[in-house]
């Protein structure tokens, strides 16, 4: 589903304002312990994972390198059917069904492996310092850079800085929305110097923020003061997602359209590549696309990876195409040229519920595992070398929210959440899930109730969080709109090994944006949102309480990000706002 502002020319879009309790399913059993409903609420379905599903507590110890699909427990190799379509039986029952297309939509009987395609931990992802997608990169672990050095735990304004408005299918988007995170950039000093950047920019410590928005423009500042480092990127059709930078330091930016309309001007939708140096597009990939399930609509709104080894891109799309592409980038800097010239392969799948394609989540990696969820609630694994779907799930419903992962001792375990979209007003509950990622098999199940709406959909619209920080590691952060009538929604921290509750916190009114940790030197991890009402809260995530707060006046849906002590994140008032932690 498209997703639609949170207040439109003033007026909050209406509510529905039916209710669901909430209910923690896990393989043991159903517990208690889940936030309140509002009385007369109705009850949430829960429905234990059969016993098929219940993962195997055997100790983790993979090879270095790839992980091979054929190792996994479960694992049956698929089936090439005679139009050189691929299919094979989804975890939960059903059939998920593969081909991979041309760019005229021809179906291909086989297609390259990209045997270096593996991404190493987290850290390896960039050699640059900073955000440079989102949630800082493959795991989509945090979008924070470095160590606060916080002693008052207090927010001050920094600096603010003019974002414009477009007028897209007759409604007005102003500033930036959902998921709308900055990318903050600490360039090497070749790629700064080719770029045209200034020698006071790097005195001032050089750091970057690069901000595609709704005014269809890629707006770039100096961190530091918020002014512009070079003018904006002028491209006349809005951003609702996440850009991504590229990891290696060349001066490319990567940003998919989320809008094709400019006050009644319509454009081609495009996955577009920038030139950072002449501030240009240098490519392009048409959202258009003959392989697409979905005509009608070629957003992008997931932030792309880039394998640095490989030189390759990986974008899913709103039109339902998975896209790998060989970019075959160059990069002089002494010359001061970078260019591209993509090489696309794509993927398309269905399975029985596939009806709306579509995805709008950030894939998430491990090694050479691929996860991403859709608009019909398929939570797919992919291989990233061949582009086979390794094992596929139903989640229930729309999952927009990037998922969050991690690498433990017993195993590898993906937190996903879905939203209420097509489910409607019969089964209002926003299921959130431990999953093992290397068999899509349930650990856990916690649902929460939440309103539907046709419009602006209640459920986890931000991604969840964990992190193997001391204070915080037994835990994963999870924040639901619209679990109570009117404006309401939950924060909430769950046991990452039970899935019961350790704190809830009621907001009002509801938050969409991404939880964001930042790490002080202390030791000390403090936890930031961002909520419909613009206030800006600083919290304690051992408890969900404020530690401060910043208001700004207008509604926030981006996600923000952190370098260092520093918070960058743009509101509905058409600013961005840097915040310093103290």
């Amino acid at each position: 589903m498209s997703r639609q502002p949170g207040v439109v020319g003033g007026t909050r879009w209406a509510l529905a304002v039916v209710l669901a309790t909430s209910a923690l399913t896990a393989c043991s059993g159903t517990n208690s312990g889940a936030p309140t409903a509002s009385p007369g609420a109705s009850s949430a379905p829960s429905t234990t994972p059969s016993a098929s599903e219940a993962p195997t507590a055997t100790a983790w110890d993979p090879p270095d390198g790839a992980i091979e699909p054929n190792t996994l427990p479960g694992y049956r190799k698929p089936t090439q059917l005679a139009d050189g379509s691929w299919s094979r039986p989804q975890v939960d029952g059903g059939t998920i069904r593969w081909r991979h297309t041309n760019a005229a939509g021809d179906t291909l009987r086989s297609v390259p492996t990209v045997p270096g395609l593996v991404f190493g931990p987290p850290a390896s992802y960039s050699e640059v310092p900073g955000v440079l997608t989102f949630r800082g990169g493959p795991q989509r672990g945090n979008a924070g850079f470095g160590e606060a050095e916080v002693k008052q735990g207090r927010l001050s304004l920094r600096w603010t800085a003019p974002l414009g408005r477009l007028r897209s299918f007759g409604e007005t988007w102003p500033g930036a929305g959902w998921t709308g995170q900055p990318l903050l950039v600490k360039w090497p000093e070749e790629t700064r110097k080719a770029m045209g950047l200034s020698e006071d920019f790097a005195k001032d410590g050089g750091v970057e923020v690069l901000y595609p928005a709704f005014d269809g423009r890629i707006h770039r500042l100096d961190l530091a003061t918020g002014t512009q480092t070079k003018p904006p990127i002028e491209v006349g059709y809005g951003f609702k997602g996440t850009g991504s930078v590229d990891p290696r330091g060349f001066p490319l930016l990567y940003a998919g359209q989320g809008l094709p309309d400019n006050s009644g001007r319509r454009g081609p939708w495009q996955f577009r590549i920038f030139d950072l140096i002449t501030n240009t597009q240098a490519a392009m990939i048409a959202g258009s696309d003959p392989s697409a399930y979905r005509r009608a609509w070629g957003a992008f709104d997931s932030s792309a990876l880039v394998h640095a080894g490989t030189d390759t891109l990986l974008e899913p799309g709103e039109n339902g195409v998975y896209y790998r592409v060989r970019l075959r980038s160059q990069f002089d800097a002494p010359a001061r040229s970078v260019s591209v010239a993509p090489e696309v392969t794509r993927l398309v799948f269905e399975s029985g519920r596939s009806s709306r394609f579509g995805m709008e989540n950030s894939q998430v990696a491990y090694r050479n595992l691929i996860y991403v969820s859709d608009n019909d609630g398929n939570l797919n694994c992919l291989d990233a070398r061949t582009l086979e779907i390794v094992w596929s799930r139903s989640i229930g419903d729309d999952a927009d929210a990037t998922m969050a992962i991690e690498e433990t001792p017993t195993g590898v375990y993906l937190y996903s959440a879905n939203e209420v979209d097509h489910r409607g007003f019969h089964q209002q509950v926003s299921n959130i899930r431990k999953i093992d990622a290397l068999t899509g098999k349930v650990v856990w199940r916690y649902d929460v109730g939440v309103e539907f709406d046709e419009s602006v959909n209640g459920g986890v619209l931000g991604s969840l969080l964990v992190s193997e920080r001391e204070d915080v590691r037994d835990r994963v952060i999870v924040n639901v709109a619209r679990t109570r009538s009117g404006l309401g929604g939950t924060l909430m921290a769950l046991d990452k090994s039970t899935g019961a509750p350790l704190w809830s916190r009621p907001l009002d009114p509801y938050s969409w944006t991404s939880v964001l940790y930042v790490p002080a030197s202390s030791g000390k991890t403090y936890g930031v949102f961002a909520d419909q009402a613009g206030t800006i809260h600083l919290f304690d995530p051992r408890t969900g309480e404020d530690v401060d707060t910043f208001a700004t006046g207008a509604n926030i849906e981006a996600s923000p990000a952190a370098f260092g002590s520093t918070i960058v994140v743009a509101s509905r008032d058409q600013k961005v706002y840097a915040l310093t932690i103290s």
